[in-house]
């Protein structure tokens, strides 16, 4: 017996490349596409709509520019409606937030992720408030990616223990599985050969936790 397909909307406020989008384009990658169609919004061109329109996902653009945007969240509405689509996947706080609104407009359950503390993260305006607040109301489950961000969720804003689950960033090994090629960094930092030699790549700023 066939079973219908499930549309999943999946939301970044971000074009890469960068980490959560590199998790977002992993995400749709693997899911089976027997069972759910990906639907991507994004706000603008850039690494992350180039990656996912040459693997054949269908990838919307809709601009944001200001803080409180509510033609954006109408937009977004709109498009879960005519789409079908049966849940929100949303990726960082500020795409958290709209896609929590969207969930209690739409009726329609709601994946939030949180990658970093980065936004309104460390604020304690009430706007800041208001936002964690319709999160941790609103979303269906809350998606950490390290016990440290985990806690952080619970002790700063409140999140209930049971209502947050931590599921590290996954890696594709399959991309990299191939021999090093040699280089002069050994010998440049004066390691041996035999030495193990771990690298690190990234934003250089306080939250990543170098």
């Amino acid at each position: 017996m066939l079973t219908q397909k499930r549309k999943i909307l999946h939301l970044i406020e971000t074009t890469g490349p960068g980490g959560a989008e590199t998790v977002l384009l992993n995400i749709v990658r693997q899911l089976n596409r027997d069972d759910f169609d990906s639907l991507v919004v994004i706000m603008g061109a850039g690494w992350l709509h180039d990656q996912l329109t040459a693997r054949g996902v269908d990838v919307r653009i809709i601009d944001s520019s200001k803080a409180n945007d509510w033609m954006f969240l109408r937009k977004i509405c709109r498009l879960v409606k005519t789409e079908g689509v049966d849940l929100i996947h949303s990726h960082l706080d500020g795409m958290n937030f709209y896609a929590c609104l969207a969930g209690l407009l739409t009726r329609r359950p709601v994946i939030a992720t949180f990658h970093g503390m980065v936004g309104d993260w460390h604020s304690t305006s009430v706007k800041s408030r208001l936002k964690f607040a319709v999160i941790r109301k609103s979303a269906t489950r809350v998606v950490a990616v390290s016990n440290y961000l985990k806690r952080e969720l619970e002790q700063k804003w409140r999140f209930s223990s049971d209502h947050v689950i931590m599921i590290h960033n996954g890696v594709d090994f399959d991309a990299f599985d191939t021999q090093p090629r040699r280089s002069s960094l050994r010998i440049e930092l004066g390691v041996e050969p035999g030495t193990p030699l771990i690298g690190m790549v990234g934003n250089i700023r306080r939250p990543k936790g170098y």
